[in-house]
């Protein structure tokens, strides 16, 4: 099936492909582009591949060749999306931007997202560390500035590892919680399963 787009004014295009559960090789321009897997890429829960086309543009123009296996479909260009851009609108001049703590005011609304924030004194007990989120649903930790990572009450995870290293003699947690819980039963623990002293023989 062959496809062709008689110019394209921008300097670079996106080609997805949605919805298609047959299998396809695509050309962009007498080159291979990539495949597209069909139902297999159900497996990851979406049956859609994206590629970006700029290598493949000549002269600003597109020809499409895409073989489908399979049944045959019935209205191709419905599952088809072609987007273009331009050079000028790339976004550029990233620079590092440090994390900032705002203050909360005024009530918290059930089921918004909240910054919870304490400091705490640096734990007596030896390591290694879990912070235990415990009754909080979804969110961020960090420590320190560093990230813990995230938590999610689904699943069989119910804590995250506070490096050592992180600590110092006064710390702050700081708890980024989607649904506005507070973190006032959450807790510090050390892993059991790791022995306080070690012999080496």
């Amino acid at each position: 099936m062959r496809f062709h787009v008689p110019r394209i004014e921008a300097a670079g295009a996106v080609l997805s492909l949605r919805w298609a559960p047959q299998y396809a090789w695509i050309q962009a321009n007498g080159k291979l582009v990539g495949e597209h897997l069909g139902d297999l890429s159900l497996i990851g829960g979406f049956c859609a591949s994206t590629w970006v086309l700029e290598p493949f543009l000549n002269s600003h123009e597109l020809e499409l060749d895409i073989a489908f296996y399979g049944e045959p479909m019935r209205d191709p260009l419905s599952q088809l999306r072609l987007f273009t851009y331009s050079k000028n609108s790339v976004l550029g001049h990233w620079r590092f931007k440090g994390w900032e703590l705002h203050q909360i005011t005024g009530n918290v609304t059930d089921n918004a997202p909240v910054v919870w924030q304490c400091e705490f004194p640096r734990p007596s007990l030896p390591g290694p560390l879990f912070w235990v989120y415990e009754r909080l649903t979804k969110g961020h930790a960090w420590l320190n500035g560093h990230s813990l990572g995230n938590y999610w009450d689904i699943g069989p995870q119910r804590s995250l590892y506070m490096p050592e290293p992180w600590f110092s003699e006064r710390n702050q947690l700081t708890v980024v919680e989607e649904t506005g819980k507070p973190p006032d039963s959450t807790y510090i623990v050390r892993d059991p399963r790791y022995p306080i002293k070690k012999v080496l023989i």
